[in-house]
C-alpha cells in the first residue's frame, strides 16, 4: 500500500479489517522503536517495509524474517526515536490515557511522569547522588593518603638527621641513643595513647548512639502493639464494606426517584387535564383522585430525598474515618521499616563494640609493654658496646620501613592534583544536582500549567460547560473536575467530555515537552458532531505537522481523502 498526505488535515478512508489500523502502526514505527519489528510483519508474511518521506527526507523500517527459526533482521532510519509518541502522536482505544480516561480513571501521576521524562530526572538524581557519595569518600581517602606521605617525610627527614650525627659523633653516642630511646619510648606512647583516645571516643559514642536506638526501638514496639497494624486493616476493610453498601442504596433510591419524578409529572398533566383514564396504563381512573395521587407521590419523593441526604452525610463521615485510618495503616507500616533499619544498625554496632573491646584492651597491653620495652633498651644500651650499632640497626629498619610504605603511595604532586580535580567534579555534582531538582519542580509546574491553558481553549471551542484541573495529592497527581463549584469526578462525564479531557492532556504535553510530527487519530473514539469534530481538528493542527484520521467506511475499496490546512472549516 502507498499513500500520499498533505501537510495538514488527512482523511484515511476504509471498510474494517483493511489496513487502517496497519497503517497508524508504520506511521508510529518511523518515530519510535517501541513498536517492535515482529509488531510489523503480517501472519502470513516473512517480510515487512515501512517508509515514509518528509520534506524530501526518507525514513524507514526494512523488516525480513530468516531461516527455519524465524529470526528477525531490520535494516531502519527512523525520523526520531522517542518512546514518547505512543502516547502523544496516537489517539485511539490502544492509547493507554485514552483507554484510562474514558474508563474513568482521575490519577495521572504515570502519564506526567513519562512524558515529562520524570522517571529520567529522578535516576539522574540519583546517579549524582551516588557520584556525591564516591567522590566524598574519595576526597576523605585522599586527604588522609597526602597527611600521611607528609608525616612519613618529616619522620624521614628527622630519621636521616639522627643517622646523621650518630656517625658524626661517637663520644656522644651512649647519650644521644638514650635519648632517642626516651623519644621513641614518648612517640610511641603518644601514638598508643592517641591511638586508644580515639577508640574510647568511638566506643563511647557508639554506646550512646546504642541506647538512644533501643530507646527508639522500644518507643516503636509499644506504639505498633497499642495501634495493632490487624485491626487497623480490619477496620478499613469494614469500611469499605459499609461505602458499598451505602453506593448500592443510593443507587436504588435514586433510581426510584427518578421513576416517582416521571410518574408526577404524568400525574400532574392528568390533573390538569382533569382526564378519566391513566396515561400510563389506560385504565379507567376517577379524575377527583389525581390529587390525592400527587399529593403521595410527593410526600414519597420528600422521604427521599431525605434519605439521600442522610445516606451522603453517613458516607461523608465514613470516608473521613477511612482516610484517618489509611494514615494510622501508613504511619504503622513505615514505623515497622524503621523499626527493621534499627534491629539492622544495633546489630552492626553491638559487632563493632565486640571489635573496639577487643582494640581497646590490646592498646593498654601494648602501653604497658612500651614501657617495659624501654627500660629494657636503656639497660641494654648502658651496658653493652654495641649500643651505637643497634640504634642505628633500629633506625635504618625504621628508615626501610617508612620508605616501603612511601612507595606504596602516589607522589604527593599526583595526589594534590587528584584532590583538586574530585573536589572540581564535586562541586560539578552539586551544581548539576540543583539543576535536575530544578527541571524536575519545572517539568511538573509546566505539565499543569500547560494543562489549564489547553483545557480552557480546548473546552470553549467544543462548547463543553465543565472545567477541570491537575492537583497534587499525596505526591499523586489527580485529575479534578468541576461544574460550578461543584466536583463531579472524570467518571460521571459524558464520552465526548472525557475524550476532550484525554485530548486536552495529550495537546499539553505536546505543547510543553514533545510534539510528535504525525498525530493519528482513530475516530471511533471521536464521540463528536461534525461541528465539534472540525473545531477539535483545526485545533489539533497546531501541534503536528500532519494530522491523520481513520475513518471506517462501509464501501469495499481503499480511499484516502486529503484535506489540506486551507480547506479546514
Amino acid at each position: 500500500m502507498e499513500y500520499e498526505f498533505v501537510k495538514g488535515v488527512n482523511v484515511f478512508r476504509a471498510p474494517n479489517a483493511w489496513g487502517k489500523t496497519s497503517l497508524a502502526k508504520g506511521l508510529l514505527s518511523v518515530m519510535t522503536s517501541a513498536i517492535k519489528a515482529e509488531d510489523l510483519i503480517n501472519v502470513n508474511s516473512d517480510r515487512s517495509y515501512v517508509q515514509v518521506e518528509i520534506d524530501g527526507k526518507r525514513y524507514y523500517r526494512k523488516i525480513v524474517v530468516k531461516g527455519k527459526g524465524g529470526k528477525i533482521l531490520e535494516e531502519s532510519k527512523l525520523m526520531l526515536d522517542d518512546p514518547r509518541a505512543l502516547l502523544l502522536g496516537y489517539f485511539s482505544p490502544e492509547n493507554p490515557l485514552v483507554s484510562k480516561i474514558l474508563a474513568g480513571e482521575e490519577d495521572v501521576t504515570w502519564f506526567i511522569t513519562e512524558v515529562g521524562e520524570i522517571s529520567k530526572l529522578k535516576a539522574k538524581k540519583s546517579e549524582l547522588e551516588n557520584e556525591k557519595t564516591n567522590l566524598l569518600r574519595d576526597l576523605e581517602f585522599l586527604k588522609a593518603s597526602y597527611s600521611r606521605v607528609k608525616e612519613i617525610k618529616s619522620k624521614l627527614e628527622k630519621i636521616y638527621l639522627e643517622i646523621e650525627e650518630l656517625k658524626k659523633s661517637k663520644d656522644f653516642l651512649s647519650k644521644k641513643i638514650l635519648e632517642s630511646i626516651e623519644i621513641s619510648k614518648k612517640n610511641r606512647a603518644d601514638v598508643l595513647r592517641s591511638r586508644l583516645e580515639v577508640k574510647r571516643e568511638r566506643y563511647a559514642m557508639l554506646v550512646n548512639r546504642l541506647n538512644k536506638l533501643r530507646e527508639e526501638l522500644n518507643k516503636i514496639n509499644q506504639e505498633l502493639v497499642t495501634e495493632g497494624v490487624a485491626s487497623i486493616t480490619e477496620k478499613l476493610e469494614r469500611i469499605n464494606a459499609e461505602l458499598r453498601e451505602i453506593s448500592a442504596k443510593r443507587g436504588e433510591i435514586e433510581g426510584r426517584l427518578k421513576s416517582l419524578e416521571f410518574l408526577g409529572e404524568k400525574v400532574k398533566e392528568a390533573e390538569k387535564a382533569h382526564t378519566d383514564h391513566c396515561p400510563l396504563c389506560g385504565t379507567k381512573v376517577d379524575p377527583e383522585s389525581w390529587r390525592r395521587r400527587l399529593q403521595s407521590i410527593t410526600e414519597e419523593l420528600k422521604g427521599l430525598g431525605e434519605a439521600l441526604r442522610s445516606l451522603a452525610i453517613k458516607e461523608a463521615e465514613l470516608n473521613t474515618k477511612k482516610r484517618e485510618i489509611e494514615a494510622l495503616l501508613k504511619e504503622s507500616q513505615k514505623k515497622l521499616e524503621r523499626k527493621s533499619a534499627i534491629e539492622s544498625e544495633i546489630a552492626k554496632i553491638e559487632k563493632e563494640l565486640n571489635e573496639l573491646d577487643y582494640q581497646i584492651k590490646d592498646l593498654e597491653i601494648q602501653i604497658k609493654s612500651n614501657d617495659e620495652r624501654t627500660s629494657k633498651e636503656m639497660t641494654m644500651v648502658l651496658t653493652s658496646d654495641k649500643a651505637m650499632e643497634n640504634r642505628l640497626k633500629e633506625l635504618e629498619e625504621q628508615r626501610k620501613s617508612l620508605e616501603f610504605e612511601l612507595q606504596e603511595y602516589p607522589p604527593e604532586t599526583t595526589i594534590l592534583e587528584e584532590i583538586q580535580r574530585k573536589s572540581a567534579r564535586l562541586k560539578e555534582v552539586d551544581e548539576e544536582l540543583a539543576e535536575v531538582e530544578q527541571n524536575l519542580t519545572r517539568n511538573i509546574t509546566i505539565a499543569v500549567s500547560s494543562f489549564q491553558t489547553e483545557l480552557s481553549e480546548l473546552l470553549s471551542k467544543l462548547g463543553f460547560s465543565y472545567t477541570a484541573k491537575i492537583e497534587v495529592v499525596n505526591d499523586k497527581m489527580l485529575l479534578k473536575v468541576y461544574k460550578g463549584n461543584t466536583e463531579l469526578g472524570v467518571k460521571r462525564l459524558s464520552t465526548s467530555e472525557k475524550t476532550a479531557l484525554a485530548l486536552a492532556l495529550i495537546a499539553s504535553a505536546a505543547k510543553a515537552f514533545f510534539a510528535p510530527p504525525i498525530m493519528i487519530l482513530d475516530e471511533t473514539v471521536m464521540a463528536f458532531d461534525e461541528t465539534r469534530f472540525r473545531q477539535l481538528v483545526d485545533y489539533l493542527t497546531r501541534f503536528s505537522k500532519y494530522i491523520i484520521i481513520t475513518r471506517a467506511d462501509t464501501n469495499l475499496s481503499l480511499e484516502s481523502q486529503m484535506v489540506p490546512m486551507a480547506q479546514q472549516a
